[in-house]
């Protein structure tokens, strides 16, 4: 995959986010999100044991080959090389880049895809200095899915980001069908949702809702 290229359409990254769903099935979470048009697709698990992660991660492989969308496993190179999946996002206390493209060389496996969580604009600059193929930025709003995050950043701070950056931006944190126009407003590539969608009654409703905010 070319590095100067984006890794994914602007729309919905869609979370799976396995503590979020509270038991519910993930395969039936991500195919439901996936047909309302998401372009990436995140598998999470924070509290997860690494077997349960690949077998979650093996599954969603061939239902996003089928739509060809890009399956990304957060933190863990290890779960994203053995599953086969397409890339990885990590944090600011993770590998960083240069570390988990050797994990990758020296692994012989495809995954070709980097992305980097920033909080702020000296956090930018380090990740695309480091080749990271996008940036997540945030958190745009206050959110329940970090028992610890750093300050809301706003829609100011975002579009302060797509300014500066000159990779994909993806808005994280606290976003919903209500506040996606905004963020599509600023310019970002994309916005991740976990409790949006994994909260929701009807989270085909709410997915088409937030795919839609980029037409």
């Amino acid at each position: 995959m070319s590095l100067s290229a984006p890794s994914f359409s602007r729309g919905l990254y869609a979370i799976v986010d396995l503590q979020a769903l509270g038991g519910r099935d993930p395969c039936r979470f991500a195919s439901i999100v996936l047909d309302c048009g998401a372009v990436a697709l995140q598998l999470r698990g924070k509290a997860a044991s690494s077997g349960e992660l690949l077998r979650v991660a093996r599954d969603l492989v061939p239902l996003c080959r089928a739509r060809q969308v890009p399956l990304i496993i957060d933190d863990r190179v290890d779960v994203a090389i053995a599953s086969g999946a397409d890339g990885v996002h990590v944090g600011q206390e993770d590998l960083d880049v240069a570390d988990v493209r050797e994990v990758v060389r020296r692994s012989g496996s495809a995954v070709g895809i980097v992305g980097v969580s920033t909080h702020d604009l000296a956090q930018v600059r380090a990740a695309l200095n480091s080749g990271a193929d996008y940036l997540g930025f945030g958190p745009v709003f206050e959110t329940a899915s970090k028992s610890r995050h750093a300050p809301p950043v706003g829609i100011e701070g975002l579009a302060a980001c797509v300014r500066e950056s000159t990779r994909p931006v993806v808005a994280i944190g606290g976003i919903d069908e209500e506040s996606a126009p905004a963020i599509v407003a600023t310019g970002a590539h994309a916005v991740a949702v976990i409790g949006a969608l994994a909260r929701a009654a009807d989270p085909l409703l709410v997915a088409r809702k937030l795919t839609e905010a980029f037409r």
